[in-house]
């Protein structure tokens, strides 16, 4: 070999490293713009685009993908930025953007979503409206609209509406409204409502209204309102309202109530109301009124109407009030009024009253300012006037104007030797 070849030989040798760096350095530059090609592509996928592919027109017919305007058959990954779709609309992800938006038919997928939803509308984990819900719209979790919800209505775990709900309407926990709620009601733990709760309504623990109850209303433990209650009105626990309750009224405990209390009222333990209590109202241990007692009453215990009671009235151990008492009452202890009592009183123990008109029947002793009729008991004290007849064994009256019956008989009205005397007195004016 000549020495020229062998420089060349030497050069060419030494120059494959370069080469192969060149080389190298290109590959590294072409992997990182296919990295970026596919960066690039990501996030061009991640922005909101209308592309499909869609025939026999771009608007009618069948289409693939995110087509914004379009009535028949559309398949999506997911909604973004959508107008008005009519058909048949499957989305497979939850939507990206659906603000004016509308979906009329049948909407199937994870989320289908819409400003309006209308017609049948199935989501796996949830559906979204941001104005109304309308048709048939049940969610494997939750339901949610920032409108209304209308129709046959299912959610797993929830309905929820920052509107009204309205139609059948079931939450597998609960039904929450900003307005109302109306038509057949469940909700698993709660029926909630800012507003009133109307028609079929039923929770296994408490339904709860701002602005009224009405209906058949069923809470399992309790049925609150800030509202009146109206119709058949059913709990284990506690029906509370802030307003008045009107129907067939049962708190397991009790029926409590801020202002009227109206109908068949039974409470377990107590029927409780500021104002006025009418109609046949049973406690198992009380009725009490700050007002009046009307009706068929009766308390286990008491029965108390501090501005009367008038009626068929039992009380267990006390009849009280600080007016008059009118009407058959029966009571195993005291009959007690800083008023009078009229018509038929019997008390186990003791009545005591300012006056007495009628029948008095009070086993161990009466108490009273003035009576006009019949007392019998043990020992009648009449601090008064007595017209009319007492029967006991003790008998006393200030002032006598009729008879009295019993083994000691005190009349002071009568002369020094009329004035006490056994077996009989009588004084007549």
């Amino acid at each position: 070999m000549n020495k020229n070849a062998l420089v060349l030989l030497i050069v060419f040798l030494l120059s494959l490293p370069i080469i192969a760096q060149e080389d190298s350095t290109k590959s590294s530059e072409k992997k990182k713009k296919s990295l970026l090609d596919v960066e690039e592509m990501f996030m061009e996928s991640e922005e909101c685009s209308n592309a499909s592919l869609s025939f026999p027109t771009s608007s009618v017919g069948i289409s693939f993908g995110n087509s914004k305007d379009f009535t028949g058959l559309r398949f999506n990954k997911s909604d973004c930025d959508i107008g008005t779709i009519n058909g048949f609309n499957f989305t497979f992800w939850h939507p990206r953007d659906f603000s004016d938006s509308e979906v009329n038919g049948i909407s199937l997928g994870l989320v289908p979503a819409a400003s309006y939803l209308n017609g049948i509308n199935l989501g796996f984990a949830a559906l979204l409206a941001e104005e109304s819900m309308n048709g048939i719209n049940i969610a494997g979790l939750a339901a949610v609209s920032e409108g209304e919800i209308n129709g046959i209505n299912f959610g797993g775990l929830a309905l929820v509406s920052q509107g009204s709900i309205l139609g059948i309407n079931f939450g597998g926990l609960a039904s929450v409204s900003q307005s109302d709620i109306s038509g057949i009601n469940f909700g698993g733990m709660a029926l909630v409502s800012q507003e009133t709760i109307q028609g079929i309504n039923l929770s296994t623990v408490a339904l709860v209204s701002q602005g009224g109850l009405s209906g058949i209303n069923i809470g399992g433990v309790a049925c609150v309102s800030q509202g009146p209650i109206y119709g058949l009105n059913l709990s284990s626990v506690a029906l509370v309202s802030q307003s008045e309750i009107f129907g067939f009224n049962f708190g397991g405990i009790a029926v409590v109530s801020q202002e009227s209390i109206n109908g068949f009222n039974l409470g377990g333990i107590a029927v409780v109301s500021q104002e006025s209590i009418e109609g046949i109202n049973l406690g198992g241990i009380a009725v009490v009124s700050e007002s009046s007692l009307m009706g068929i009453n009766f308390g286990g215990i008491a029965l108390v109407g501090l501005d009367g009671i008038w009626g068929m009235n039992a009380g267990g151990a006390a009849i009280v009030s600080e007016e008059d008492i009118l009407g058959l009452n029966f009571t195993f202890g005291k009959i007690y009024t800083e008023e009078g009592v009229s018509g038929i009183s019997i008390a186990g123990f003791k009545t005591e009253a300012d006056y007495i008109e009628g029948v008095n029947l009070a086993l161990a002793w009466t108490e009273v300012k003035n009576i006009d009729g019949v007392s019998v008991s043990f020992y009648n004290e009449v601090y008064g006037t007595q017209t009319g007849l007492a029967i006991g064994i003790v008998n006393y009256a200030k002032n006598l104007n009729g008879v009295q019956l019993g083994l000691i008989n005190v009349a002071e009205n009568n002369s020094s030797l009329l004035g006490i005397l056994p077996f009989i007195n009588a004084h007549i004016d």
